[in-house]
């Protein structure tokens, strides 16, 4: 029973994640090259972050 649970919590990926993640690395590298790449590669950037987390010191 215990197994069974495991599969379900197991998360389905497409099987050409990586392939595609791969191009979108090849195509962000070449826009980062690029100096004038505009604002096409701050939608680029911004796709791969999926949120900031910003944390107060420790207090000591």
């Amino acid at each position: 029973m215990v197994a069974k649970r495991m599969a379900l919590a197991v998360p389905r990926l497409h099987p050409n994640l990586a392939d595609v993640y791969r191009e979108e690395m090849a195509c962000l590298r070449q826009g980062l090259a690029i100096t004038d790449s505009g604002p096409e590669i701050k939608k680029a950037v911004s796709a791969l972050i999926e949120r900031v987390e910003v944390h107060p010191p420790a207090a000591t």
